[in-house]
């Protein structure tokens, strides 16, 4: 327990946006048992879809000031998520670029340009010539793309453009036909405690306060994990 902590913080400060798990034999089979991915859920349930977008990551935070519950996350999984590069037009007039020499250059580095074609069998394959990945692969890497200007110096991404991740199509879930979202989180003592109301230990008590503050009209909430 004490190596997947270490793990999973190093883990969050090098890719904050990013979710982990750690696998084990015997909690992933209490977990399939229970139909529970997690040793700690907390399910919403609601027919307002935007109700429960905004709702999930209010009731993610509140199990995160509880002491010794780690990994907290909301539920909402966006499919097609999209990065957007807004260019910010009067640092990039004061530069001499438009907005398409700045578009067609990021384009050029992330997708690459065809820079010839060979003659494989009987067809025609295109050589298309891309930056390293390194330099694209990452926000605060792909912020330092170098753009050359008409007077042939160069300037960096972040210069003259702003980049901005947009969620995509919220993946909808169900249970017993009806709409809900998933928090879970875990436990850094290894087990699930706090979910059964009649525990009297600090965690449950906490738990249980939450699960208390959650009530709201149209909104049901079901709690689970390994130790119920």
């Amino acid at each position: 327990l004490a190596l997947t902590m270490v793990v999973s913080l190093q883990f969050n400060e090098a890719a904050p946006g990013a979710n982990w798990e750690f696998p084990g034999i015997l909690g992933d089979l209490i977990g399939d048992l229970m139909w529970a991915p997690q040793p700690i859920e907390i399910k919403l349930f609601s027919t307002d879809q935007e109700f429960l977008k905004a709702r999930a990551p209010e009731v993610a935070a509140k199990p995160e000031k509880i002491p010794g519950v780690v990994d907290t996350f909301d539920g909402l999984v966006y499919a097609g998520s999209s990065v957007t590069l807004k260019v910010r037009k009067l640092e990039a007039a004061r530069l001499g670029l438009s907005a398409e020499e700045i578009a067609r250059t990021v384009k050029a580095a992330m997708l690459g340009e065809t820079a010839t074609s060979v003659i494989q069998g009987d067809r025609l394959v295109d050589i298309r010539v891309t930056v390293d990945p390194r330099r694209t692969g990452r926000f605060a890497a792909l912020k330092e793309l170098p753009i050359r200007t008409q007077n042939g110096s160069m300037v960096r991404l972040a210069q003259v453009a702003d980049l901005v991740t947009e969620a995509g199509q919220l993946e909808l879930r169900r249970e017993d036909r009806r709409q809900d979202v998933a928090v879970t989180a875990r436990s850094s003592s290894g087990c699930a405690r706090g979910l059964l109301p009649d525990r009297d230990d600090a965690q449950g008590a906490d738990v249980h306060h939450v699960l208390v503050e959650l009530a709201l009209p149209g909104l049901r909430v079901a709690a689970r994990g390994e130790g119920q």
